[in-house]
């Protein structure tokens, strides 16, 4: 049962649950001339064995570094952090996209891409989200004011309410692939 009540999966989705392949695309010029070539470099240097679940928790883990400096240099949100900081919370944010592509090429080069995984990759992007958000309010300055108080939240909940929708989307495909 889903947390908020009725259940995500039928008896019919959860049998064609194997069946679901995930298809997206960026048509963006950044993504097709520059990070596309970049990541099909990077990847190979990613051993075979590694799974991609693991490319995305790395991703995830530097995420939550970038927070914890912020948070220990300004607990409030605002202040001073040691300019080192600030380009350590850039690199990371650039290191998750990276990461986050990674994954899923990862996925389809060793064959392990799978529902779960994608689940699993949408929830990681939820909880970047939310933490990144007050990484960013952080390196801003904005202390905790109510321009804080009203819009986190917010993008707590919408992060969150993407990875409920992605479950749904996974699911609803699933059921009208067994016509």
């Amino acid at each position: 049962m889903a947390p908020l009540g009725g259940n995500y999966l039928t008896e019919q989705g959860r049998k064609n649950l194997p069946n679901y392949k995930y298809s997206g695309s960026d048509n963006s010029l950044i993504y097709k001339h520059i990070l596309t070539p970049m990541n099909n470099y990077l990847i190979d240097f990613f051993p075979l064995w590694m799974a991609p679940n693991l490319i995305t928790l790395i991703g995830l883990l530097i995420t939550f570094a970038s927070y914890s400096l912020t948070a220990f240099y300004m607990p409030q949100l605002e202040g001073e952090a040691p300019v080192w900081v600030y380009a350590w919370c850039a690199a990371g944010l650039f290191v998750y996209q990276t990461l986050d592509n990674l994954d899923g090429k990862q996925a389809r080069r060793t064959g392990t891409s799978s529902p779960l995984g994608l689940l699993f990759d949408h929830g990681c992007d939820a909880l970047n989200c939310t933490v990144s958000t007050f990484t960013f309010v952080s390196i801003l300055q904005m202390g905790m004011t109510w321009k804080v108080q009203g819009p986190c939240p917010c993008a707590v909940l919408c992060s969150f309410s993407s990875r409920d929708t992605t479950l749904r989307c996974v699911t609803s495909e699933l059921v009208y692939a067994s016509f």
